[in-house]
């Protein structure tokens, strides 16, 4: 093992630690080695999220939801890098696709929401279409 991978395997677990709970990933994203595989449960994970934050905001609860929201921009993250990591072109369509979707339900999720809410989730969908450019511009390299 060269000294670059120990070192990361000593401190990637510590910053675990360190790092606030808000601003962490999903255990099931996180123990995912298979990088192709942690792009499809982040992207699990962020439809699953969405669905909670669409809760909360009808429970008067809009930081709740808020923070879901961050999670999800947290998770699309993650898609990307374990795409590029993966270095196969299934899985950066796979990810281009399912961005796409996820960001059309960003967005029919900030159409329902009234005026002063929907900052965070079209600051949110700018960021998925950010993410998804980047996965198509992979995609036609690929």
């Amino acid at each position: 093992m060269t000294h670059s991978l120990v070192i990361a395997a000593v401190l990637v677990p510590m910053l675990a630690l360190v790092l606030p709970a808000s601003s962490r990933l999903p255990q099931e994203v996180e123990s995912e080695r298979n990088p192709g595989k942690r792009s499809e449960i982040a992207i699990d994970a962020a439809d699953r999220s969405l669905n909670q934050a669409r809760a909360y905001y009808k429970a008067s609860q809009q930081g709740k939801g808020e923070e879901e929201l961050d999670l999800i921009s947290r998770l699309a993250d993650e898609c990307l890098r374990s795409a590029q990591e993966a270095h196969k072109s299934k899985y950066w369509k796979k990810a281009e696709l399912r961005i796409a979707a996820l960001n059309r339900r960003v967005r029919s999720f900030s159409d329902e929401l009234s005026y002063d809410q929907r900052d965070k989730p079209n600051q949110l969908a700018e960021h998925l279409d950010s993410i998804h450019d980047k996965l198509l511009a992979g995609v036609m390299r690929k």
